[in-house]
């Protein structure tokens, strides 16, 4: 989603909590890189988005609901 949501909901990709992997710095050739491990940092679905939310947000949800069974609204 973080690569469109700022042309269709005008939300920049810096504020889309969503489901990640996994990533670690390294040196390689004396140079700096992120590499993508494959490992799920976690998955923003059910239990996960209030997780990921305080994760990327660093604030703990107040109230969580939704309207089906995978999608939750987070209120903070």
């Amino acid at each position: 989603m973080r690569p469109w949501t700022k042309d269709i909901y005008g939300i920049p990709p810096e504020q889309v909590v969503g489901s990640s992997i996994v990533s670690k710095f390294k040196m390689r050739n004396r140079k700096a890189v992120l590499l993508r491990e494959p490992e799920l940092n976690f998955i923003n679905d059910k239990v996960g988005k209030p997780v990921g939310i305080n994760q990327h947000i660093g604030r703990r949800p107040i109230f969580a609901f939704g309207n089906s069974d995978g999608e939750t609204r987070i209120c903070l």
